[in-house]
């Protein structure tokens, strides 16, 4: 038998505080651009409890922030699942493709340690990945200036502490030009990248353009500067407004950044009254996910309880993770009562050359 892979192609919010969990560790440095911290208090959603046949990973392991970050990202093939917070020790790898996740510990830095994860969907194994290899997003509009500027949904972001809730970093691109560091509650990301919901322009609304390449965003007509935005005129940054006042304007824009604030009208271009720009949407990007073919006669099986996986056929091995009760599998091979198995969702494969092993008495029965 042999194994192929052939790519296939896969595919208001309203702005909320919600709270967040207490610290264990530090607060990470300060950000450049920092949002104020949620409030600590515990989720209301535990992560689930896990079962006999998966021990947690790492039973001393005690990160900075533990609270759920759920979602069915695409995690690039063959970066390594770990089964230690540091150290060497694989016990599986990615295979491109869609995989259920909950993220569900934090380091207090990217340099402290893993992220701890749980995958599930047919294979559920508790371990660990590094940070820059986890995909999160914006699950809803994160204040970086509260009440003015916020990381809109669906902007990817990356990890880079946890102390108060999770700080991360979103660098924009395009009329902006920026990066921008806030803390955030686990309820506002998501692994999953959500669709940004559309903005209605206001009807009696007029467009304005930047005219230098920062611009001076205010809290009230002639007030204090709450944020400056590095931008580039000429780049399609289209403002609306419905109000001036004292030689300002009250402005608002909605793409990767969502803007509420007041703008210098001698920072600006008004747009002749109904007048608008031509603006091309970015591309969505479908992405590809593997899908498992297996030449020869074969053998799919459903687990009719959770299954100890192991790397070697041997009682003795320590489980790296379980078969899900309801999860289908391969069987490939069958060597002294122990039968390597490979995942129907092809979510996660054993590291190497190595294989998935499970006593042939439990396989489960055959689909």
């Amino acid at each position: 038998m042999f194994v192929l892979l052939l790519a296939s192609c896969g595919g208001a919010t309203e702005k909320v505080e919600h709270p967040e969990p207490k610290p264990t560790s530090p607060p990470a440095p300060a950000p450049t651009a920092e949002a104020p911290p949620a409030p600590t208090t515990p989720p209301t959603t535990p992560a689930p409890a896990p079962v006999a046949a998966t021990p947690p990973a790492a039973p001393g392991y005690a990160p900075a922030v533990s609270c759920d970050v759920r979602g069915t990202p695409v995690i690039a093939k063959g970066v390594s699942l770990w089964g230690e917070p540091t150290g060497t020790n694989v016990v599986a790898a990615f295979a491109g493709q869609p995989v259920t996740l909950i993220a569900n510990g934090f380091p207090a830095t990217t340099s402290a340690g893993r992220i701890r994860i749980r995958t599930s969907g047919g294979i559920r194994i508790d371990g660990f990945v590094d940070p820059g290899e986890l995909p999160m997003y914006t699950a809803s509009d994160v204040a970086v200036v509260q009440g003015h500027l916020w990381i809109a949904q669906g902007q990817r972001v990356s990890f880079s502490a946890a102390s108060n809730g999770i700080s991360i970093e979103a660098a924009i691109s395009g009329p902006v030009t920026q990066t921008f560091r806030v803390t955030a509650p686990c309820t506002s990301l998501s692994l999953d990248k959500r669709p940004r919901p559309p903005w209605d322009v206001p009807g009696n609304g007029r467009g304005y353009l930047p005219l230098r390449n920062s611009l001076e965003l205010r809290d009230q007509p002639g007030g204090a500067v709450v944020q400056t935005l590095q931008t580039q005129p000429g780049a399609g940054m289209l403002l609306w407004s419905t109000e001036t006042q004292g030689g300002y304007v009250h402005v608002m824009y909605h793409e990767d950044l969502v803007i509420d604030a007041w703008v210098a009208s001698t920072d600006l271009s008004a747009l002749k009254q109904g007048e608008t720009m031509d603006r091309l949407a970015p591309p969505s990007a479908v992405t590809g996910a593997a899908r498992l073919s297996i030449g020869g006669k074969t053998t799919l099986v459903r687990a009719q309880k959770d299954v100890p996986l192991r790397l070697t056929p041997q009682e003795a091995a320590k489980p790296v993770g379980a078969i899900e009760t309801g999860g289908e599998v391969y069987l490939i091979q069958t060597v002294l009562g122990w039968t390597s198995v490979l995942p129907r969702g092809l979510n996660v494969l054993p590291p190497g050359d190595r294989s998935f092993w499970v006593p042939a008495s439990e396989v489960g029965t055959i689909k």
